[in-house]
């Protein structure tokens, strides 16, 4: 039996869930939010750890490490790359809501985004818009982390949020179907560690309105890391953002070529 799961954020195709196997095997083409003309894609920010801690314990300054490491990927990669037009005005805006999870396996990771489903769905979009469930500790291994997103998208049926609220996946070791560990259009879904991306649809339908042509953003994405290619793309991220708070503004050389000026 093979169930289609609609999976959202910059960079992301479609993924297709044996569930037999339990295994998940990535079909399609969604990219920044945009696969067959159903918009999807990513959003803001602001920052919530999960447990409550002093601000000088050891838990907090990692918290914040690894909140500090999300917000460079985002603006470096994805704002900075322009992976996503859609993600630098929003992002400015401050309504994303960081999270980092204490979790050590899946068990806690879906508890923890069974918690995070319901705030954002009952929480006003002006004042956060999305949420990044950050897992350093768990579903670290890429097979785990596909299982646990069967699991999440049965949440959102009986949480009865689907069609409200939609979930996005990254990964360190995220792989498309049919490509290579190492091969570089890969690096369009890799994140510093695994992240769930919450997603309002309403919020996402929208931007995608005031969008032209949106669905060639999964090609021009694929070929600028192809230009760019894996050696290319880790001597950028090694790069501070010009803007950690806003975007990075330089363009990678020839990025023009490839789709205008990185960040703009």
């Amino acid at each position: 039996m093979v169930a289609q799961i609609p999976v959202a954020g910059f960079g992301i195709r479609a993924l297709r869930l044996s569930m037999a196997s339990m295994s998940m095997r990535i079909n399609g083409e969604l990219q920044c939010g945009i696969h067959d003309s159903s918009p999807r894609f990513f959003m803001p920010e602001k920052t919530f750890p999960v447990s409550d801690v002093t601000p000088q314990s050891s838990e907090s300054q990692d918290h914040e490490a690894v909140i500090a490491a999300t917000r460079h990927w985002l603006t470096r990669a994805v704002i900075g790359l322009n992976l996503c037009p859609f993600a630098k005005a929003v992002h400015v805006k401050d309504q994303i809501r960081y999270v980092v999870s204490t979790a050590r396996d899946m068990e806690g990771a879906l508890l923890d985004l069974e918690r995070e489903l319901q705030w954002l769905a009952e929480t006003d979009a002006q004042a956060v818009d999305t949420t990044l469930l950050i897992l350093p500790h768990a579903l670290l291994d890429f097979h785990e982390y596909n299982d646990a997103l069967f699991f999440a998208e049965r949440m959102l049926k009986q949480l009865q949020l689907e069609g409200e609220l939609q979930i996005a996946s990254f990964h360190p070791d995220y792989q498309f179907e049919g490509t290579a560990p190492d091969d570089a259009e890969n690096y369009t879904n890799r994140s510093p560690y695994p992240i769930l991306h919450l997603l309002r649809e309403s919020s996402i339908d929208r931007a995608v309105e005031a969008f032209p042509e949106a669905e060639t953003i999964f090609e021009r994405n694929e070929a600028l890391m192809r230009k760019m290619g894996v050696a290319g793309y880790h001597a950028w991220m090694a790069q501070p953002a010009e803007d950690e708070d806003g975007a990075n503004d330089n363009a990678m050389d020839g990025a023009d070529e490839e789709g205008g000026k990185a960040g703009k």
